[in-house]
């Protein structure tokens, strides 16, 4: 095992903070059988880290970059119905699906399902900004890897390098967004 185990605790209405994974859930819609687990074996970390260089923000992190980040996040696991993200909400973050299915919705219409790979929030652990849309568990529930901005702010500070490794993945997303808009105009 790497780390510590926390036991499960609830998350209902409360903010929860893991000093391990410096992660903080304002969790006020979080459903009440939601709970938050941190155990990590080395085969975990390894099928994480896998899941993680699928992200272009994270795939061009050193082996040890990517194991500081692991070990700064925690698991979340909602059932079905659960409540992981509020639209306007400012509890910003990074999460990863494992597991199940999340619903997206914007302003109450609902626009896409993510599924085990699919990820939201990278760009908040940069900006903070309010959460654009309203994330809840799918059918069959879910389970995330979750990272808080003060977690991500931290592996930048003991890893500064990491910083302008991350310039040339958000610079490709403008030019993504400008060539996307010059095609509709």
């Amino acid at each position: 095992m790497l780390g510590f185990t926390l036991a499960r605790r609830p998350v209902h209405h409360v903010a929860l903070w893991l000093s391990l994974g410096s992660l903080l859930l304002a969790s006020e819609s979080a459903a009440p059988s939601a709970s938050v687990a941190v155990s990590v074996t080395r085969e975990a970390v390894v099928i994480l880290s896998e899941a993680l260089t699928q992200v272009d923000l994270f795939r061009a992190l050193p082996a040890s970059v990517m194991d500081d980040l692991i070990q700064g996040g925690a698991t979340l696991k909602l059932h079905p119905g659960g409540t992981l993200v509020t639209q306007g909400a400012t509890n910003s973050g990074f999460q990863l699906v494992r597991k199940g299915t999340a619903i997206v919705s914007v302003d109450g219409v609902e626009r896409t399902t993510l599924a085990a790979g699919d990820y939201f929030g990278e760009i908040s652990l940069i900006d903070h900004a309010p959460r654009s849309a309203t994330v809840v568990a799918g059918p069959e529930g879910v389970e995330t890897f979750a990272l808080s901005p003060l977690a991500f702010s931290g592996l930048l500070d003991k890893h500064p390098k990491v910083a302008r490794a991350l310039l040339p993945v958000l610079t490709a997303r403008i030019r993504a967004v400008e060539a996307a808009h010059r095609v509709e105009h």
